[in-house]
C-alpha cells in the first residue's frame, strides 16, 4: 500500500472515532475499550487487511509467538527492567508482547502497520511504548516482525472535544508525517478524483470554507459527509484566508501567508513558488486563491506540479481541473496560499 494512502486511511479511522465515539475519551474509559473501537474503524479503512487487537501471533517464529529483542541498556536506562532480567548476562532483553492494534495478514509475514496507543491521563510512561514501537519496525538487534509502519497514538481524555496525536516510526526510528511522506509518499494524482468529486461548495460565497474541506477530506481527516465549516459560514463574502490562520481544525492547523496579497510588480513571486514547491515536496496540498472571470475570486487546491507548471482542482466553478495555475499567479502578479501542518 502506497504510504500516503496509509496516512489517510488511518487519519479517517481516527476522526470517525472522535465523531462517533467522544463519549469513550470524554469520561476517560480503559485503552483496551479505545483500541477494541479503533480497531473496528480500521476494519473498515482497510477491509483488504485483518485488523487485531492486542493480536500476539508470529508465522515466523516455531513456538508462532510475538517477542522482541530489546537491549537491555535501554531498559535500565528508564528504569524498566524486570527482578530477573536484572540477574541475567545477556545484552538482550527477549519480552513477549501484546501490540494494541495490528494491521496485517494473519498467517503470513505481511504486516503493514503496528499500533500502540496511549490516553494522556494514563499514568504509566509513553517510553516503552517508543521502544516498543522502533523494535516492531527494526531488524537491529534480532527483530524479525518487520512491520512497515508503527504508529503511536496519544488521545486526550477526561476532557470535551478530545483530540488525539499521531506519531509514525519506520526502520526503528520516530518520523515525523511530513518526512514520512516526503522520502516514502507518492503522488497525489491518481486518488484527487476520489476524494474531490463527491464533494460540493454550498453556497456561492463559501470557497474558503469549501478548500478547508476539501484538504481535511484529501488527507483523511473528515468523512465525505463533512460540511461544518461552510454549514457555519454560509454565504459570507467579506471573510479570507485570515479566518482560519492559526486555527486547528481535526488535528490540521492552517496558515495563510500574504493575506491579504499586495498583488503588483513588487510582489516577492519566487518566494511565493519555493514556498509551494516546500509543501508538495512534503507532499501537503495547497490552498491558492484565484481570479476568475476577472472580477471574482476563488480557491483552488494546489496537489501536483508538472514541468514547469501546478495541477489545481476545485468545486464550484467550472472547469474543476487546470493546469496552469503558475501562469494565471503571475498574471495576476502575485496572490494569497494557505497551508496546513499535522498539530504536534
Amino acid at each position: 500500500m502506497k504510504t500516503l494512502e496509509l496516512i489517510q486511511r488511518m487519519n479517517k479511522a481516527l476522526s470517525e472515532l472522535l465523531m462517533k465515539d467522544p463519549y469513550l475519551l470524554e469520561k476517560d474509559i480503559n485503552e483496551r475499550t479505545i483500541g477494541h473501537k479503533l480497531g473496528t474503524y480500521l476494519q473498515n479503512s482497510f477491509p483488504e487487511y485483518d485488523v487485531d487487537c492486542e493480536y500476539n501471533g508470529n508465522v515466523q517464529r516455531d513456538d508462532k509467538k510475538k517477542y522482541i529483542e530489546i537491549l537491555k541498556d535501554d531498559l535500565q536506562r528508564l528504569g524498566l527492567l524486570k527482578v530477573k532480567e536484572e540477574k541475567t548476562d545477556k545484552e538482550i532483553i527477549e519480552r513477549a508482547v501484546f501490540p494494541d492494534i495490528i494491521i496485517h495478514k494473519r498467517g503470513s509475514p505481511n504486516n503493514l502497520c503496528i499500533i500502540e496507543i496511549k490516553k494522556t491521563t494514563s499514568k504509566i510512561p509513553i517510553d516503552y511504548d517508543q521502544i516498543k514501537l522502533k523494535c516492531y519496525t527494526s531488524t537491529d538487534n534480532g527483530n524479525d516482525l518487520n512491520y512497515e509502519l508503527g504508529a503511536f497514538i496519544e488521545f486526550s481524555a477526561g476532557i470535551k472535544l478530545p483530540t488525539y496525536r499521531l506519531t509514525w516510526y519506520k526502520n526503528g526510528e520516530e518520523i515525523s508525517e511530513e518526512e514520512l511522506i516526503s522520502k516514502w509518499g507518492d503522488s497525489h494524482v491518481p486518488g484527487i478524483n476520489k476524494f474531490i468529486n463527491p464533494h460540493n461548495q454550498l453556497f456561492p460565497n463559501s470557497c474558503i470554507p469549501s478548500s478547508i474541506e476539501m484538504v481535511l477530506k484529501l488527507t483523511g481527516r473528515v468523512d465525505p459527509q463533512y460540511y461544518d465549516l461552510q454549514n457555519q459560514w454560509k454565504n459570507r463574502r467579506d471573510g479570507d484566508g485570515r479566518d482560519f490562520d492559526g486555527k486547528t481544525i481535526k488535528g490540521l492547523t492552517f496558515k495563510a501567508h500574504h493575506c491579504p496579497p499586495q498583488r503588483g510588480p513588487d510582489f516577492p513571486l519566487q518566494e511565493l513558488f519555493d514556498k509551494i514547491d516546500s509543501e508538495l515536496r512534503a507532499g501537503r496540498y495547497i490552498i491558492v486563491s484565484l481570479e476568475v472571470e476577472n472580477i471574482h475570486w476563488h480557491n483552488y487546491i494546489i496537489y501536483e506540479s508538472e514541468g514547469d507548471e501546478y495541477l489545481a482542482v476545485t468545486k464550484g466553478r467550472d472547469p474543476e481541473q487546470i493546469s496552469d495555475v503558475k501562469s494565471r499567479i503571475r498574471q495576476m502578479q502575485g496572490t494569497d496560499i494557505i497551508t496546513f501542518a499535522p498539530d504536534c
